[in-house]
């Protein structure tokens, strides 16, 4: 997306931070949670508290190394000395969803991609202490944008993100006890 960004293919991007590109304009929209997602049943999902360090050694479904949410969630493990064992990469967050629905592991996911999943098959968790996140930003080269769109986009986006749900939740709307 940078690049496509930084060669006028695209105008501008929503993305996560970090962005490594000076010649970028660059606007944090909002702070978002990565919530731990489960298999229904999984043995984690009646535990009262989950640290990250409860789930060092666990087998992680990834996103491929090239997206920035693999970024944010290798940070955070490596800051809790947390070693998650990758046992299947995807270039697409639903297919991590369901994988993990069909028990090939856990993984790390975006508070936003709880709140459109309606699946029984998948418990979303908290992390007890410190938690993960991701900054969501927007990026445009602003010699080619111009700025008023750009606000008006900045402002509907950030008027998309509403207060959390309670991110214990079974898919998007059932209330875990």
């Amino acid at each position: 997306m940078i690049q496509r960004c930084l060669h006028g293919e695209i105008d501008l991007a929503v993305v996560a931070l970090p962005i490594p590109a000076k010649q970028l304009e660059v606007e944090p929209l909002f702070t978002e949670e990565l919530l731990l997602v489960l298999p229904a049943g999984h043995d984690l999902e009646q535990a009262r508290s989950i640290t990250a360090e409860r789930v060092d050694g666990y087998p992680f479904v990834m996103l491929n190394e090239a997206h920035c949410l693999t970024d944010n969630i290798a940070s955070f493990c490596r800051r809790k000395a947390v070693q998650p064992v990758t046992v299947e990469r995807t270039s697409q967050l639903a297919t991590v969803q369901e994988l993990v629905a069909m028990d090939h592991g856990v993984s790390m996911v975006p508070e936003l991609a709880r709140r459109t999943d309606s699946s029984a098959r998948r418990v979303y968790r908290s992390f007890t202490g410190e938690k993960p996140t991701r900054t969501v930003a927007m990026m445009w080269d602003p010699s080619r944008s111009s700025p008023g769109a750009v606000l008006t986009l900045m402002e509907h986006l950030r008027k998309m993100k509403k207060p959390q749900a309670n991110p214990q939740q079974r898919g998007a709307t059932a209330t875990r006890p």
